[in-house]
C-alpha cells in the first residue's frame, strides 16, 4: 500500500513540475514581452506560439524576456520525451525573444525521422528577433533536416549575442546556431558544442547553410565533423 502511495505522490509532482504557467509579469507584447524565470513558464510560451493551450488564442507574435537561467529537466529528458521547438513550418515565430543574458540549461532534443524540417530551442522563425540568449547544456540530435541548437530555420530573422555550448547532430544544414538561415543577420555568436552532420551535406559553427544572409563578428572553437561535403567552422554551405 505504502509503495502504491508513494508512486501515486510521484506522479501527482510530475504533473506539477511539468505544468504551463502563464507568467505573472508582461502581456506578450513588444512594450510589454511576457517575463519568464522557470521551465512551466516557457513551456506555456510556447504553447501560446504553438497554438497548443487549449484556452489561450495562438499567438505568434507574442515577445518575451529570460528573467532567470531556465532549467528544462523537467519538461524535456532522455525519459520524458524531446522538446518541442518553439515555431515550426506552417507556424513560424515572429516576435521578439530576448534571453536577457540568461540561459537554457538541459536542452534535450531528438528525432529518428528524416523528413523534419526545423528543430532547435526555436524551431522555425519569420521576421523573429533572438538576443542575447545561450543554450547552455543539454544535446540536440536529429535525423532532419535544418537543425541548429538556437534556430532550425530562420527566414529574415536576426540572431543576436546568442551562444551555444552543447553538442548537435543532424542531417542536411546542422549549425551551431541556426541550422538553416535566408535573408537574416546573425551577428555576435559563438559556438563551443561540437556539430556532427549525420547524413547528406551542410555543416557548421554557427549556421549549416546561408543563403541572402549576413553573418559577422561570429566565432566557432568546436568540432566541426561529417562525411558529407559543404562542411565549414563557420558556414557550410
Amino acid at each position: 500500500m505504502k509503495k502504491y502511495l508513494l508512486l501515486i505522490l510521484l506522479s501527482l509532482f510530475s504533473l506539477v513540475v511539468i505544468a504551463q504557467t502563464k507568467p505573472s509579469a508582461g502581456d506578450g507584447s513588444k512594450e510589454k514581452p511576457y517575463q519568464i524565470s522557470n521551465a512551466q513558464e516557457l513551456l506555456w510560451f510556447a504553447g501560446v506560439v504553438n497554438g497548443t493551450l487549449t484556452d489561450v488564442p495562438k499567438d505568434t507574435l507574442s515577445c518575451a524576456e529570460l528573467t532567470a537561467d531556465i532549467d528544462l529537466s523537467s519538461v524535456c529528458g532522455e525519459e520524458i520525451g524531446s522538446w518541442n521547438s518553439i515555431g515550426f513550418s506552417g507556424n513560424t515565430y515572429s516576435g521578439i525573444f530576448d534571453g536577457k543574458g540568461y540561459g537554457i540549461k538541459n536542452l534535450y532534443m531528438t528525432g529518428t525521422y528524416t523528413d523534419v524540417i526545423g528543430q532547435g530551442f526555436f524551431g522555425v522563425t519569420n521576421a523573429a528577433t533572438i538576443s542575447n540568449l545561450s543554450i547552455l547544456s543539454g544535446s540536440v540530435n536529429s535525423y532532419g533536416s535544418n537543425i541548429g541548437a538556437v534556430a532550425g530555420n530562420a527566414y529574415k530573422s536576426a540572431i543576436v549575442n546568442c551562444h551555444n555550448y552543447i553538442p548537435v547532430s543532424g542531417g542536411k544544414f546542422t549549425g551551431g546556431i541556426v541550422g538553416y538561415t535566408n535573408g537574416s543577420s546573425i551577428s555576435r555568436c559563438h559556438n563551443e558544442g561540437d556539430i556532427n552532420l549525420l547524413s547528406d551535406f551542410g555543416c557548421g559553427g554557427i549556421c549549416g547553410a546561408a543563403s541572402g544572409a549576413t553573418v559577422s563578428y561570429c566565432y566557432n572553437v568546436a568540432y566541426i565533423m561529417g562525411d558529407g561535403s559543404r562542411v565549414g567552422g563557420i558556414v557550410g554551405s
